[in-house]
């Protein structure tokens, strides 16, 4: 509402405050919902008997504050994308359980905004009359600006990883949901894109069942159209193209 209004001010102080609540979460909440009994009639459990995790609302709500921060300008005394940032770092030290995904969920939900912040055309979220950092930013002419983008990247990469090899067995289909998401909204030739699937597909390809290795195999060959399209003879292409194609000679194609 205050973006709208065109408070940029205002919407600047909420954010902030915004961010800031996420260390106080708490890990569980009363469980207030409605039961259906067998007979079709509804009741509501004594509140406290019951009690229910916040970390899907979380995962939830990181979305929406992700794609709400698209809209919101930088202050020049604040630094760049200085909520998006503060915002990772506070999901970053919230004490999520153990035994979930929603960390990973999360960062994959930032990474998803990240490569929003960094397109060069026009963004998909703006306010009437209000710039966002599209605007200011050249749509990511300027260099700082992309020196920062990619500093927020390999934080954020780093997470994931760290969610990834601090399980006990890496997950099939977390490894996959990784891939889609850097195959979709990054650019596929770059070294940490590579990189990352050349540390993960020859690691999980003997657990994936054949469903799995076919939805594998079809996301490298989505990069390798998309690298052949472009018609880029730069070394990092034929780097990744060479690699791509080398990941896909270790996936059988049959059962």
């Amino acid at each position: 509402v205050a973006l709208f209004n065109c408070s940029t001010a205002q919407a600047d102080s909420l954010f902030d405050l915004l961010i800031k609540t996420i260390k106080h979460v708490p890990a569980t909440v009363p469980d207030t919902s409605a039961v259906v009994n067998t007979s079709g009639s509804t009741h509501r459990p004594h509140q406290g008997n019951r009690s229910k995790s916040t970390e899907p609302w979380m995962v939830s709500f990181s979305a929406n504050l992700f794609s709400s921060l698209l809209m919101m300008p930088d202050y020049p005394s604040q630094g760049i994308l200085f909520h998006f940032k503060n915002a990772i770092q506070e999901f970053a030290q919230y004490p999520f359980q153990t035994d979930t995904i929603t960390k990973f969920s999360i960062f994959i939900n930032a990474v998803k905004a990240l490569s929003s912040f960094a397109q060069q055309s026009d963004w998909p979220l703006k306010v009437p009359y209000v710039d966002n950092n599209g605007d200011l930013y050249g749509h990511g002419a300027d260099k700082k600006y992309q020196a920062e983008l990619n500093r927020i990247g390999a934080f954020l990469i780093g997470e994931i990883d760290a969610e990834l090899n601090g399980s006990s067995a890496t997950s099939v289909a977390l490894v996959i949901e990784y891939l889609r998401t850097l195959f979709l909204y990054c650019p596929i030739n770059v070294p940490f894109v590579v990189k990352t699937c050349e540390k993960y597909i020859p690691t999980v390809v003997p657990k994936c069942t054949f469903k799995e290795k076919q939805q594998i195999r079809s996301l490298l060959n989505m990069a390798r159209r998309e690298l052949k399209s472009e018609d880029d003879s730069s070394q990092e292409t034929m780097v990744a193209n060479a690699s791509y194609r080398k990941l896909m000679s270790i996936i059988p194609d049959t059962k």
